[in-house]
Order: structure tokens, then C-alpha cells, then sequence
């Protein structure tokens, strides 16, 4: 009975540590070595990371030219060119009014010698004697 009860014991003990495992000293380590070498796995890693970075630069190159693409305003002419305080202001460009400029502070970059001709064909253009910022105005 008592050989019963060490038996029942030693079972319990073993169950509670499955993981824990006898492993006969006959066995080599080269019997649970599965798979291919370090070199082999260090090598397809370096091609998968390769082939990882060179989709995410596809990407985002892709998106970087559909974002300008997408972004370029139709309305305004590409060949005249958008000017905002610049002071080598010519006839035929564009300028985008800027916040707190009026008529006369943009025919003084068109004409600093006689703003007066330049402001009377902008209020012309305009039609009032009032911008607002970010309205496009050519410059004449």
C-alpha cells in the first residue's frame, strides 16, 4: 500500500511538469537539428527585408507622384507662372494676393516708378478697388 501511495505521488509530481522531459544520454544534438544552416536563413531574410524595402519605396514613390499629380490646380496657367511678393513683377504673370496687400502696394511692385498707370488697369481687371487674399490677379 505504501508502494501504491509513493507510485501515486511520483505520477502526480510527473504531471505537473510536463514540459520537463528524461532525455537518455545516447542521443546526439544532431538528430533534433532540423532545417537548413545559419547562412541559408540569414540570407533568404536578407532577401525577403530586400524585397520588403523595395515595395515600400514603390509605394511611396507612387503615392508621392499621384499626391502631385493630383494636386496641381487646373484653373491656373502653368506656363505664366505664380508669383506672391516678388518684387521682379512682369506682365503675363500671375500673383496671388497676399493676406493684408491691397491694389496699391501690388501696382508698386508692378511700377515703383508710376503706380498709378499699373493700379488703374488692376482696378480694371478687378473690377473694384478690393482684393481678397489668395485671389489671382494678372498682372499687366
Amino acid at each position: 500500500m505504501v508502494a501504491l501511495e509513493a507510485l501515486n505521488l511520483e505520477e502526480v509530481t510527473l504531471r505537473r511538469r510536463d514540459h520537463l522531459h528524461l532525455v537518455p544520454s545516447s542521443y546526439s544534438t544532431a538528430t533534433f537539428r532540423v532545417g537548413s544552416n545559419l547562412a541559408q536563413r540569414r540570407a533568404q531574410r536578407s532577401r525577403v527585408l530586400q524585397r520588403r524595402r523595395r515595395v515600400a519605396a514603390l509605394l511611396v514613390s507612387g503615392l508621392v507622384l499621384a499626391f502631385l499629380f493630383l494636386s496641381s490646380d487646373p484653373s491656373v496657367p502653368q506656363a505664366t507662372g505664380v508669383l506672391s511678393n516678388s518684387s521682379a513683377l512682369s506682365a503675363g504673370q500671375t500673383y496671388v494676393v497676399q493676406g493684408g496687400e491691397t491694389l496699391s502696394t501690388i501696382a508698386r511692385l508692378v511700377n515703383p516708378e508710376h503706380p498709378s498707370i499699373a493700379l488703374a488697369s488692376l482696378e480694371k481687371q478687378v473690377g473694384s478697388s478690393v482684393v481678397i487674399p489668395g485671389e489671382h490677379l494678372l498682372i499687366p
